[in-house]
C-alpha cells in the first residue's frame, strides 16, 4: 500500500510545475481500523496564467482509504472550475485502486458567503457495474473578521458498495488580527444508509478541533484530531491525529 502511495505521489507531482508552488502535507495516525494505522496527504497548487491553475492532492481519508487527484482549474471573476483524473483506493475493498474523474467549483458570494464543492466518480474497467465509487462534497462558508466558518455535507459510496454514507460537519476557526495562531473547532455526524441486504442504519458522531502557528518566513505548522465517542464500529471510541504543514516556494 505504501509503495503505491509513493507512486502516486511522484506521478501527480509531475504534472506540478518547481517554481512558485503551495505545497500543504500532514502525516495521520488513526485507530479507526481498530488497530493504529498510520497514512500521509498531500496538496500541491500552481499558477501557471493568470486565471489558470494546477492542483494535485492526496487526501487521506480513516484507515488506509486515500483519494488522488490532478486537476486543472480555471477562474471566471469570482467562479472557478476544474476537472481532471482521480484515483480512490479503498481498504474497504481491499484496497482496491479504481481510476476515475474529478471534478471541483468554487463560488465567492454576497454577505461573506461562499461555496465548495467537488465530486469523483470512479469506475474499474474489469467491472463496471459493481466495483466503482463516488464522493460529492458540498461546503458553505462564511467569514467575520475573527472566524471562518463552515458547513458540509458528503455522500461517499465505497468501492465494494456496501452502502451510502453521509456526512455532516460544523467547524469554526477562530483567530485574532496580529496573533500568529488560529484555533480550530467542530462537530460533526456520520450515519451509513441502509443496503440492499437490509443492513440497519449505523450512525456515529465526532468531535474536531486542533491549532495552527503561522510564520512568516516558514510557512503554517498545524496539529488536528478528531475522535468519536458514539460509533458503530467494533473500536472503542476510535480517533484519528494528523500533523503538518503549508509552505510556498
Amino acid at each position: 500500500m505504501m509503495k503505491f502511495t509513493v507512486s502516486v505521489c511522484l506521478g501527480i507531482l509531475l504534472c506540478i510545475h518547481v517554481f512558485a508552488v503551495d505545497i500543504t502535507g500532514a502525516i495521520h495516525v488513526d485507530t479507526y481500523a481498530g488497530e493504529p494505522v498510520a497514512g500521509i496527504s498531500f496538496e500541491a497548487e500552481e499558477k501557471i496564467f493568470p486565471a489558470t491553475a494546477v492542483k494535485a492532492s492526496l487526501q487521506y481519508f480513516t484507515a488506509h482509504a486515500y483519494e488522488a487527484q490532478c486537476l486543472l482549474t480555471y477562474t471566471i471573476k469570482n467562479v472557478l472550475i476544474g476537472g481532471g483524473i482521480a484515483y480512490s483506493i479503498d481498504n474497504s475493498a481491499k484496497n482496491i485502486i479504481v481510476p476515475g474523474i474529478g471534478i471541483t467549483t468554487a463560488v465567492k458570494l454576497p454577505w461573506n458567503l461562499g461555496f465548495v464543492g467537488s465530486a469523483v466518480l470512479s469506475l474499474a474497467p474489469a467491472n463496471l457495474y459493481k466495483a466503482y465509487s463516488f464522493r460529492t462534497n458540498t461546503r458553505l462558508l462564511y467569514s467575520t473578521p475573527n472566524a471562518d466558518a463552515f458547513l458540509q455535507y458528503t455522500v461517499k459510496q465505497s468501492a465494494e458498495a456496501t452502502g451510502i454514507t453521509h456526512g455532516l460537519l460544523f467547524q469554526v476557526e477562530a483567530f485574532e488580527k496580529g496573533v500568529p495562531f488560529t484555533l480550530t473547532l467542530g462537530f460533526g455526524t456520520d450515519f451509513l444508509t441502509a443496503t440492499e441486504d437490509n443492513t440497519p442504519v449505523e450512525f456515529e458522531a465526532h468531535i474536531t478541533g486542533g491549532f495552527s502557528i503561522i510564520t512568516s518566513k516558514a510557512g503554517t505548522y498545524f496539529l488536528q484530531g478528531k475522535v468519536t465517542p458514539l460509533t458503530y464500529r467494533n473500536v472503542d471510541i476510535p480517533f484519528e491525529i494528523y500533523a503538518g504543514t503549508r509552505i510556498s516556494f
